[in-house]
């Protein structure tokens, strides 16, 4: 987040030299950023672990497989560790979130007792994090390790 406020103080910087010299004047609007999510992998292989035991089989991915999207869980798994839990939800093929294919098919028995297991699956995944000191330092670690590429990142 850090190298996109400093890239974007530059840009702003060009923007009002270029009203500057033109006579122009200049109106910036800025919108929410989000910061790239960081994978937690101690703890989403706690969640899988855990899916498992439920009978829910899950992939797992990796900050290499991280394919983006705009959400404010890259803010916050940046401040926290945290889990960004996908799970699979009949719908009509080519359907994403926020459309009204998607209300539809989350309205479902199915979507309901698919969300009922990853609810229990995530409760697992912090009661485990809560009660045993090893996998909390497990998922502490990881995250202060990416904290700390972060800022040697300069981001």
């Amino acid at each position: 987040m850090n190298s996109l406020k400093k890239l974007g103080q530059r840009v702003r910087h060009c923007l009002e030299a270029g009203g500057l010299a033109t006579g122009c004047e200049v109106e910036i609007t800025e919108d929410l950023a989000y910061a790239d999510l960081w994978v937690n992998d101690p703890l989403c292989s706690l969640f899988k672990q855990h899916m498992d035991l439920l009978g829910v089989p899950l992939s797992q991915g990796s900050q290499s497989e991280n394919i983006g999207g705009s959400t404010d869980m890259g803010n916050v798994s940046q401040i926290i560790p945290g889990l960004h839990a996908i799970i699979g939800i009949e719908a009509p093929k080519g359907t994403f979130p926020h459309n009204h294919a998607f209300a539809e098919a989350v309205g479902t028995k199915d979507a309901h007792l698919r969300i009922l297991e990853a609810a229990k699956g995530m409760a697992l995944t912090a009661w485990s994090a809560i009660v045993d000191d090893k996998v909390f330092a497990e998922i502490q670690d990881h995250f202060d390790k990416m904290r700390k590429t972060d800022e040697n990142l300069g981001l």
